[in-house]
């Protein structure tokens, strides 16, 4: 299988390539200077191993150096606004993208106040009237 992997590049003793997505226990690089001033073949085989991930770069979990794609891909999702930090989001502001990648941005809709950091689902009851866990239950004392 011949498969170019750079051309017309400086002639500096080095260079990075990308491998092609196959395995084979009998690889070899072919070197042929440019104007066919060079040429040289590697001395003996090598193993290629391809690289299994996430090839889809719109994936949150894209893996740059995959070759071989493994179905593992995460699509961006829908993320609520967190403005008050408290790691609860806001269902009517939204966006899409990967958790964790937008600064503000949660991936669960069940703030009841997101003005407020100390109202969120399960937050301890302070007994002022206010709602802090979002359960809807009694405010009373």
């Amino acid at each position: 299988m011949a498969t170019l992997l750079a051309e017309a590049v400086p002639n500096d003793g080095e260079q990075v390539v990308l491998l092609p997505a196959a395995s084979s226990t009998e690889a070899r690089i072919k070197v042929k200077g440019h104007g066919s001033i060079f040429f040289d073949v590697s001395n003996a085989n090598f193993t290629l191993n391809a690289i299994q991930g996430c090839t889809d770069p719109a994936a949150c979990n894209f893996l740059d150096i995959a070759s071989t794609d493994d179905g593992s891909c995460i699509p961006a999702g829908t993320l609520y606004a967190d403005s008050d930090g408290d790691g609860f989001g806001n269902a009517e502001v939204t966006t899409i993208g990967c958790d964790g990648t937008l600064i503000g941005y949660v991936e669960n809709a069940t703030d009841c106040d997101d003005s407020r950091n100390d109202v969120y689902p399960g937050a301890p009851g302070t007994q002022d009237g206010v709602d802090n866990d979002c359960s809807g239950g009694d405010l009373g004392p």
